[in-house]
């Protein structure tokens, strides 16, 4: 299914337009699934997808404390740059969901920063990433959710803030 920007009501969804902002809702049944968006276009663009899932991460920067059992403290700030840091990423949506990839993504150059992953309780991962961007990033988890029906039940989910 495709549309172009010239029809604001067409098979894909409704387009409205503000200025130089376009908003499409989608207004067709089944948008489960992967998807290729193609714009053609002589100016710089942003793409932002919104979407619904029962799949959602939870997380925060953490440092670890040594000794027998498992400790920490959550970071008050942003970690420091070109420096190792732990998340504790906790996964929403029930125990079939599972990350693969726990990454820090450079948000002006889409640089990332791969962690590795190790699972500490039911849902909650810990990933260790080597070094932390200097300037401002986005945290993205993708992973498998192996009872979906969706597709192949891959997902990925990203901060909805960028870290200054």
């Amino acid at each position: 299914v495709s549309q172009t920007s010239d029809e604001p009501s067409g098979a894909l969804g409704l387009i409205e337009t503000v200025g130089n902002f376009y908003t499409v809702r989608l207004t067709i049944s089944d948008q489960a699934g992967l998807w290729l968006i193609s714009i053609n276009s002589t100016q710089p663009y942003t793409v932002k997808v919104l979407g619904q899932s029962a799949v959602d991460i939870l997380f925060d920067f953490v440092e670890l404390s040594d000794g027998p059992h498992l400790s920490y403290a959550v970071l008050n700030s942003r970690p420091a740059a070109n420096s190792n840091v732990t998340l504790l990423v906790f996964m929403v949506g029930g125990d079939s969901v599972r990350p693969t990839e726990v990454a820090l993504v450079e948000a002006s150059s889409s640089n990332s920063y791969n962690g590795t992953l190790k699972e500490v309780a039911l849902g909650l991962f810990m990933a260790t990433i080597n070094s932390v961007p200097a300037g401002e990033f986005v945290v993205r988890v993708a992973g498998k959710n192996i009872f979906s029906k969706d597709s192949n039940g891959l997902f990925q989910r990203q901060s909805s803030t960028q870290l200054r």
